[in-house]
């Protein structure tokens, strides 16, 4: 069967703006502003030193946020994101950031900024500290008032200060959320360079390295793109830690602010071993131009499979079928439609129905749309795993907005003696995520006929061009 265009006739035949809106510390196992939410892994005590570096958590007063996470470096810098624990977690509210001094047992510092809020707040802060023990306590004394805050390590921890940072830990793609909630999609590649894309439209590159003191954090340095990023086309730079929190999930935090220190925020979030890629690309297509569109779609079956798809577009070479695409993104049309095609070691199909489509229900009526447009499959892009095209109906030019990914090399859908479908793009993050809608529960069901119905429907929450 081919992936035609879905109709009742039709079918019996064939992620702050700007991050720093992007990455910052918490040591948790739930971030806020929409970060995840799960266990708390254990706080490691910090080595057995005369200064008062190390990790810490634990609880604060005289403020509206309960609760803290701290990290203090072998040079005085400190991170420390606090808020309150919710559902096992910290949910964030803000960041604290400055340069204290250790002297036998006391910490002071005279240039804390809280960044959790539009201006960041000038205070200082005052601690005494065990080296022996691993605990903290004290106040941060600002305009706004004194808070008092208690820390120390938590038994069990599976992160160790102590050790050097290793690249490996960090390296493939994240799903990150920034303190406004938004989702940031995240590669980092083996040699630590990385590229991100918030869904609010920010898009930013850096590298990530081992710290050179030896020490479990890495350095990170931030290049952000133009607006809508609130650092447009600046640079920024800060810390990250890979923190185990159980034997299948590590969170990735990382925390930043500009050189001015006058912005400064955080981004946070878990993965999981990958599953096995469902398909492996035998020919690769040409690359696309270094600019090209990309949009970014958010699925969830509110059953366990979530997460962010960003498709890169190839406008060069196929102009009026990314136009077309990229039209219905900015109208809203993809929100709230659902994949209504799993056809197994084929294609993933969706863009046509509103949700929710059910197996035993009639088949709802098809979206409106605009004007089919012109089939454009003699391009040179090839239906190769993860690219994505346009379905149709058995005319060429009859595409207006399904769409469907390949699980495999279906170059049989290339044209040759006959017309093929229109590639114009690919998934170039989020491949697990098309494992995981691939092992969605699917029940047959009239409305795709030489497949399943993936049921809970996995929709499309958000889809938004963000480059």
């Amino acid at each position: 069967m081919t992936p035609v265009q879905s109709t009742p006739a039709a079918l019996p035949a064939a992620a702050r703006l700007g991050l720093i809106s992007s990455l910052v510390f918490a040591v948790s196992a739930c971030g806020g502003g929409g970060g995840d939410a799960g266990n708390p892994a254990p706080l490691p005590p910090p080595p057995p030193s005369a200064s008062a570096e190390g990790v810490y958590g634990g609880t604060s007063t005289g403020g509206p946020n309960p609760a803290f996470r701290l990290l203090i470096l072998e040079t005085g810098q400190y991170w420390s994101l606090y808020g309150s624990e919710v559902a096992g977690g910290l949910a964030v509210a803000g960041l604290l950031q400055g340069n204290g001094t250790s002297n036998n047992g006391s910490f002071t510092s005279s240039n804390a900024l809280d960044f959790g809020f539009p201006t960041p707040v000038a205070g200082t802060v005052s601690a005494n500290y065990n080296p022996v023990a691993g605990t903290v306590g004290g106040t941060v004394t600002s305009a706004g008032g004194v808070v008092s805050f208690n820390g120390g390590p938590t038994p069990g921890s599976t992160y160790n200060y102590m050790t050097a940072a290793q690249l490996s830990s960090v390296t493939g793609e994240w799903s990150v959320r920034g303190l406004s909630g938004e989702s940031i999609a995240l590669t980092i590649a083996t040699n630590g360079s990385f590229t991100a894309a918030s869904a609010l439209g920010c898009n930013f590159t850096g590298s990530v390295a081992p710290r050179a003191s030896g020490k479990n954090v890495f350095d990170v340095a931030f290049n952000f793109g133009p607006a809508p990023c609130i650092l447009a086309n600046q640079p920024a730079s800060g810390i990250a830690l890979a923190y185990p929190l159980d034997a299948n999930r590590t969170q990735l935090i990382v925390a930043g602010t500009n050189a001015a220190r006058t912005f400064g925020t955080a981004a946070f979030g878990t993965r999981t071993p990958p599953a096995a890629a469902v398909c492996t690309v035998a020919t690769p297509n040409p690359a696309p131009a270094a600019n090209a569109p990309q949009v970014t779609l958010t699925f969830s079956n509110g059953a366990g499979v979530s997460g962010d798809l960003v498709l890169t577009l190839d406008r060069t070479r196929a102009p009026a079928t990314v136009d077309n695409f990229l039209a219905y993104v900015a109208a809203g049309f993809y929100t709230g439609t659902v994949i209504h095609r799993h056809s197994a070691n084929f294609v993933l199909q969706g863009g046509g129905y509103s949700g929710p489509v059910t197996a035993a229900g009639a088949i709802p009526p098809l979206k409106p749309t605009a004007a089919p447009i012109v089939l454009e499959d003699n391009a040179g892009l090839s239906n190769q795993c993860l690219t994505v095209a346009m379905a149709r109906t058995g005319a060429p030019n009859s595409a207006t907005s399904q769409f469907f990914i390949n699980l495999n090399n279906n170059t049989f859908l290339d044209r040759g003696a006959n017309r093929g479908y229109a590639v114009f793009g690919s998934v170039t993050f989020g491949s697990p995520l098309v494992t995981a809608m691939v092992a969605a529960p699917c029940t047959v069901a009239p409305i795709a006929s030489d497949g399943c119905l993936p049921v809970p429907n996995i929709t499309i929450t958000n889809a938004v061009r963000t480059r």
